[in-house]
């Protein structure tokens, strides 16, 4: 039995099931090619909300290698961002107007709720919380308040834009706005009064390209750095980790402890460990040459999107079995002998390793 089992392991070592020079730790799962590019992206259970030029599209990702198209929402104007809340999606156009989507049936999206912005400010970035809607924009816009407690009828209630211009990747944690301005700046906007929005501070780390905030932490892409702040004290946040040398990242997102971000530089999607947020660390990278602002990390997959489409992609350790219970699920079992010895008469030479033992089904 011991004689089958390296003889096993030794063939899956060099048939080639490892991942390819330009990939560690990910594998493309699936992809929908569109003809119309998608700058944003959200996912919800089996469906994905893909917003492009005049078109929300759903797709659906309730089998990851296979994603459809099911619906679309035309509105006749670029949507360049999506946010997901309850039975309604919130888009954000070029024409100024904050959208409201049904998405009750997923596969018969309609468009129930509109406003309009003063001064027609175009509008980058949108997230949803409770009642309100904020959305950062461009010109003398920066960020807009509207309230969605009926959401068939949005209004703009608050304002905060005199101290900054537009921005990109709004976020919401408490009662704090986070969000990237054209500046390149992490801005901060207390919202605690939703109608009255004031500045609370802000962070300047470096060049910032994107941003994602969650569990007392800002994770800030920096041209070629990733900075961690600690935003326990919002008013004045403070570096507590970074990492150097890194492809640009921009959208992020994250999920069973890593950190998820598009990069610019190279194309593509890279992983960082940030279990201790004081010590970032490259975990993977896929790099498909392909630049893009789209990504979302939902359970096990990203989902990214771009030029090409919709790819979606699935992260996975070495030492990660189906049966586990305690990480990432992947397709392919994977194999960790702790040590391999040489007994008298064994015709085959054993050395300590890491190898990745595939399933009929996978392919890394």
């Amino acid at each position: 039995m011991r004689m089958l089992l390296l003889a096993l392991c030794f063939c899956v070592v060099f048939v080639g099931v490892a991942p390819a020079a330009d990939s560690l730790h990910f594998r493309l799962v699936g992809q929908l090619d569109q003809p119309q590019s998608i700058w944003s992206v959200a996912v919800r259970g089996e469906y994905a909300y893909a917003a492009g030029p005049g078109n929300l599209f759903v797709v659906s990702v309730a089998d990851p290698r296979n994603p459809v198209e099911v619906a679309r929402c035309s509105t006749s104007t670029q949507l360049w961002d999506v946010a997901l809340s309850g039975d309604y999606a919130y888009v954000v156009a070029g024409d100024s107007n904050l959208r409201v989507i049904s998405i009750s049936d997923p596969l018969h999206p309609i468009e129930v709720g509109r406003c309009s912005t003063q001064n027609n400010v175009r509008l980058n970035g949108i997230v949803v919380s409770g009642d309100y809607a904020y959305a950062v924009g461009e010109g003398i816009g920066g960020l807009v308040v509207f309230s969605v407690a009926d959401p068939t009828h949005p209004t703009e209630v608050g304002r905060c834009g005199q101290l900054f211009w537009g921005g990109r990747y709004p976020e919401v944690v408490g009662d704090y706005v986070y969000f990237v301005d054209d500046k390149h700046l992490l801005r901060i906007v207390s919202v605690a009064d939703p109608h009255h929005p004031v500045v609370a501070g802000q962070y300047v780390p470096g060049h910032v390209t994107g941003a994602t905030v969650g569990d007392g932490y800002a994770y800030l892409g920096c041209d070629s750095s990733l900075v961690v702040a600690s935003i326990v004290d919002p008013a004045n946040p403070a570096e507590v980790g970074r990492l150097d040398s890194v492809p640009c990242p921009v959208g992020m997102g994250r999920t069973h402890g890593y950190l998820f971000a598009a990069s610019l530089q190279q194309g593509g999607l890279f992983a960082y460990s940030v279990s201790d947020p004081t010590r970032p660390a490259i975990a993977g990278y896929y790099l498909n040459r392909n630049e893009s602002y789209a990504m979302a990390a939902a359970g096990d997959y990203l989902y990214y999107g771009g030029d090409f489409g919709l790819s979606i992609y699935q992260f996975y350790e070495y030492g990660d079995l189906d049966i586990d219970n305690d990480s990432l699920d992947v397709a392919g079992d994977t194999l960790r002998p702790s040590k391999w010895t040489m007994h008298p008469g064994d015709s085959l030479r054993c050395v300590r390793g890491e190898f990745i033992l595939t399933n009929a089904s996978a392919a890394f």
